[in-house]
């Protein structure tokens, strides 16, 4: 798996021209039916963060999204942990 439930990912591939759009992981699926029906694979309920094209729905927030079509994005700190709240020293 790429991803985990409440990761932050970017979708690098899509068939609806999502790809670069950052998502929210929801819930895992499981092993699901994706597009066509032809094949299944594991896949996520995701959250775009605006309405976006998706298969089955013009415009929603919500999909199913593949596993293999996310990563995540790391590197980003979760918390400010810089204290920017200390009072200014005075020189004399």
């Amino acid at each position: 798996m790429n991803v985990k439930k409440g990761d932050l990912a970017i979708q690098i591939i899509s068939t609806c021209g999502n790809e670069g759009q950052i998502v929210s992981i929801l819930e895992f699926s499981g092993d699901t039916n994706f597009t066509d029906g032809v094949f299944r694979v594991n896949c996520w309920y995701v959250e775009y963060q605006q309405l976006t094209p998706c298969l089955g729905a013009p415009d929603s927030k919500y999909a199913v999204c593949p596993d293999a079509w996310l990563r995540p994005v790391s590197g980003i700190p979760e918390v400010d942990t810089i204290d920017t709240e200390h009072p200014i020293e005075e020189s004399t």
